[in-house]
């Protein structure tokens, strides 16, 4: 901001003009009282010595009382926040890390740290405009961190490519190939006898309904991916310290319960004021995904199609976070 205002004052011309006469009037001064001063040395030196009269005896200070507890050291203020500040980015609450960061920036405004949590807040958030101005702040107050600078470039790479700024460059080729994919898995578990699994109870789901639900999560996430509805998947981790990303986090809790993981983002997202466009993207995929399952399941088997629908998000969720990491791994070889 500095740099950018001089920049305006010395395009002006008027402006520049009177600043250079400033500097000159400056400098003039500057002269005159360096003279003045060595002609007040000169003048001293030539006069004759008098006698310093000695100075008077200075009474003794009374030494302070070593009696009483010791004052017990107290920690600055700033240095609590900002471990306050990081457990609260490792749980993920948004909200609050929000306000924390904000404190620090009144106490500490060149604190890197702070403007660094503000942007992974904000680029969670889906603001990319807040988090790239933040991320360009820490990078500016921490130029010997190389992560600051790096989160600066991909957000700035994002704003610039991200097709969602305008939907009618969405790509929709993929989407309709993904939706291809269910359909013929959907068709394969209608038309197909499938391997049951006797002996677990009532579990009527078989072989082929795993298989179907891994290959409509894989292609689910690659697709959305590809068609620029997914943020990198490594870019939701933060810049400020290692901390498990939601949607690592939101996979290890589907594995045991999907409707668990989506109850649990939607609370915490509407309380935390966390949520994240990827995520609800893919999340709301998933449960289309699986719904298309459901329906050519039920079209067969009644008692599998309601099995499916309460686990069959267990295996289909964390398939789609792979797809979503396959595409990433094919985005970042063709430099997408």
């Amino acid at each position: 901001m500095q740099v950018r205002e001089a920049y305006d004052f010395l395009s002006d011309p008027i402006k520049k003009a009177n600043y250079d006469a400033k500097l000159r009037e400056a400098d003039e001064a500057e002269r005159r009282e360096r003279a003045e001063e060595t002609a007040r040395i000169q003048a001293s030196r030539a006069q004759p010595r008098a006698q310093e009269p000695q100075a008077a005896p200075q009474a003794r200070r009374p030494r302070p009382a070593t009696t009483g507890p010791a004052p017990r050291y107290r920690r600055p203020a700033g240095n609590a926040d900002a471990a306050r500040l990081s457990m609260l980015l490792k749980f993920h609450k948004y909200a609050e890390a929000d306000i924390v960061a904000e404190r620090i920036l009144r106490d500490k405004p060149r604190e890197a740290s702070a403007y660094a949590a503000i942007a992974d807040v904000a680029r969670y958030r889906g603001d990319l405009d807040r988090s790239a101005r933040y991320y360009a702040y820490a990078a500016q107050f921490d130029p010997d961190n190389p992560v600051f600078e790096r989160k600066y470039l991909e957000v700035v790479d994002l704003q610039a490519q991200h097709p969602l700024r305008d939907v009618a460059d969405l790509n929709r080729t993929p989407l309709y190939a993904a939706l291809a994919a269910v359909g013929i898995v959907g068709t394969y578990l209608v038309v197909t006898t499938g391997v049951e699994t006797p002996g677990l109870g009532p579990l009527a789901a078989g072989l082929s309904h795993v298989v179907a639900l891994i290959v409509a999560g894989a292609v689910t996430g690659a697709s959305f991916a590809a068609a620029g509805l997914l943020d990198r998947l490594e870019t939701l981790g933060s810049a400020t310290g290692p901390r498990v990303s939601a949607p690592v986090a939101l996979g290890l809790v589907s594995l045991v319960c999907f409707w668990a993981s989506v109850s649990a983002y939607w609370v915490v997202g509407a309380g935390q004021k966390a949520f994240n466009p990827s995520l609800s993207r893919l999340l709301g995929g998933s449960v289309a995904a699986l719904s298309l399952i459901v329906a050519f399941t039920l079209a067969k088997n009644g008692p599998a199609a309601g099995q499916v629908f309460l686990l069959g998000g267990n295996v289909l969720f964390p398939s789609a976070l792979v797809g979503w990491g396959l595409a990433d791994v094919f985005r970042g070889l063709r430099g997408a």
